[in-house]
């Protein structure tokens, strides 16, 4: 196994983050006497725990101990979890000797890692509450536009009735001009065509789950299809694991089925949005900023079961991706 594996990472390292090109290829060469420890492999993979030891900020101990933390939150046993990481420690020539900390050194790192969530916590308090501070501003601008709007509106009518009056004064046979009308501006809501084609697409993109996976292959290609798909992916997802602070950039990507948002469009350069992932975690939902693109009941661990019940809306222009409308998920 462990040949294997430093054979594919030997022509293209950055595989490990490309996990569905990655398990396609093991798929085909792991014999068959190793499959039992190569299921533990993928199942890590699909877990996004390969990308953690591409990570270079991490030292060697931390990313053994992220990716053992995220395969026992996944109910994997202790010895494949050391089977699993013994092949990367092999594969991918790191230090196999994990450090010793003692009781005091672990409340130290504890403590450490506590004021960095708080850290974290408090910039996102800062964040929300100065976007919460700039509606405000907005919603009394609005609210103070309207009112000048109809002080305007009853200038331009007493004007009016100023002018009438006078030129009867004078010319009491003129015929008196009518009154202009004031209509009440109406909101025009989406046409229904629009709202249907957003309504087809988040009912097509729930029902892949309900398939078994060689009929899924099929039905994804005819949603392809059907919808020409276009894929983006959040670029800069290494330094948000970091700093989840920085604000995401995305690109796009020529493969939808290795997408993490598959775009359909529904207007001029706009598009309604769905999430391509297969376990929502941690990762998704801040390194990948798909907690930024959905709303959702997302609270810690993992969810198998991704229903989109309102599509996100960007605007495209060149390679320029730009969130307009968030969506929501239902995560269980």
């Amino acid at each position: 196994m462990d040949e294997i594996l430093k054979e594919i990472l030997n022509r293209d390292k950055n595989i490990l983050a490309r996990r569905d090109d990655l398990i396609k290829i093991l798929d085909e060469q792991v014999p068959n006497n190793q499959r039992r420890t190569y299921a533990a492999l993928r199942k890590a993979l699909t877990l996004n725990v390969g990308e953690i030891f591409l990570v270079n900020d991490f030292s060697d101990w931390e990313k053994q101990e992220r990716a053992r933390q995220i395969l026992k939150e996944s109910g994997m046993q202790d010895a494949k979890i050391n089977d699993v990481i013994n092949i990367f420690v092999s594969v991918l020539n790191l230090n196999p000797q994990l450090k010793k900390y003692n009781l005091e050194e672990k409340i130290i790192a504890l403590d450490e890692s506590l004021n960095a969530c708080l850290l974290i916590n408090q910039k996102l308090l800062l964040r929300i509450k100065k976007l919460e501070n700039q509606i405000a501003e907005i919603d009394t601008l609005k609210k103070r536009i309207a009112v000048l709007e109809k002080e305007i509106a009853n200038l331009k009518l007493a004007n009016d009735f100023n002018k009438t009056a006078s030129k009867n004064s004078t010319a009491p046979n003129e015929i008196k001009p009518a009154r202009p009308k004031i209509y009440a501006k109406i909101e025009t809501p989406p046409p229904s065509n629009l709202l249907d084609k957003r309504k087809d697409f988040i009912n097509d993109f729930n029902a892949l789950n309900n398939f078994a996976p060689n009929e899924k292959r099929v039905k994804r290609n005819e949603f392809f299809n059907k919808y020409q798909i276009r894929a983006f992916n959040c670029k800069n997802y290494n330094e948000r694991m970091n700093n989840p602070a920085l604000k995401p950039e995305f690109e796009i990507t020529t493969q939808a089925i290795n997408g993490e948002y598959w775009a359909y469009e529904i207007g001029s350069n706009t598009f309604a949005i769905a999430p391509n992932v297969k376990s929502y975690n941690y990762n998704c939902h801040v390194a990948r900023a798909m907690g930024e693109v959905f709303d959702s009941n997302f609270v810690s661990g993992f969810y198998s079961n991704i229903q989109l019940e309102r599509a996100a809306e960007f605007i495209n222009s060149g390679q320029n991706w730009t969130l307009v409308k968030k969506g929501k998920l239902i995560l269980r």
